[in-house]
């Protein structure tokens, strides 16, 4: 994995400054809130402020044209793509096991304006369906991975989401939960040394947030894939991708 930028493990706000919401954001969010309120989700990224600002930071870059996430749960970081760049697509992947989850998405189609036409969702596990994006030429200028936190889960999802990184030099990759010590971080930095072992990604920053206002601990890599060979993928991945191809080929045949 190559090195790292002069960026180091921060318990302060991105760049030491004091960004805040902006209010059109947290007024979305309080609607959100409301129209899947009683319903079952997991998780949550309210109130993680420096992460909501690095992921607005780099999604409002003016060569962003596609954004892409693994973990839409609630909605949350969804509407943080979509107000950040109102120009770019938004592709997201979910199991869609939880009922908050179709609330959320009935939101943005319905209340926010415009969305509808950039918000495009995979329903499912994340490894056949992000192979099912490769397959229908998705490409991703800033990608997230927030799915499961299991070893093999986030060595899957890095390998799945690599397939999809635009060729552009500066396409940038987030995943969450890493840099603490926490039992569901612990195997996501281990699938990270690993998947940076082999495909030598470039690690530009490492933010670990010890103490969330809830209570518990937090953090985030930025970094950026080296070129995609699916040659070297051999793996889940590559299974999943002929897996998809071959639907792909049946469905054609099938008219």
């Amino acid at each position: 994995m190559a090195g790292i930028s002069a960026h180091q493990l921060s318990n302060g706000l991105r760049n030491g400054s004091h960004w805040v919401y902006p209010p059109a954001l947290v007024s979305a969010w309080q609607q959100l809130a409301e129209a899947r309120k009683g319903l079952e989700g997991e998780g949550g990224s309210i109130g993680m402020v420096e992460q909501h600002h690095t992921y607005w930071h780099y999604a409002s870059l003016p060569h962003v044209q596609t954004i892409c996430e693994i973990g839409f749960n609630k909605g949350h970081s969804a509407l943080v793509w979509l107000m950040a760049n109102p120009r770019a697509r938004v592709v997201m992947f979910d199991l869609f096991a939880h009922a908050a989850a179709p609330a959320a998405e009935r939101f943005l189609r319905e209340k926010m304006p415009g969305v509808n036409e950039r918000l495009v969702l995979y329903k499912g596990p994340s490894q056949s369906r992000l192979a099912d994006a490769y397959s229908a030429g998705e490409r991703c200028d800033v990608m997230s991975i927030d799915g499961g936190h299991t070893y093999e889960n986030a060595l899957a999802d890095l390998e799945g989401m690599h397939a999809l990184a635009s060729t552009r030099l500066n396409h940038v990759a987030f995943i969450d939960d890493t840099n603490c010590q926490a039992a569901w971080c612990v195997p996501v930095d281990k699938a990270v040394a690993k998947y940076g072992q082999r495909h030598n990604l470039t690690v530009l920053e490492r933010y670990g947030w010890s103490l969330h206002k809830r209570g518990y601990a937090k953090g985030l890599t930025v970094f950026r894939y080296g070129p995609f060979r699916r040659e070297a993928h051999r793996g889940a991945f590559a299974l999943a991708l002929e897996r998809s191809r071959s639907k792909t080929s049946l469905a054609e045949e099938g008219g």
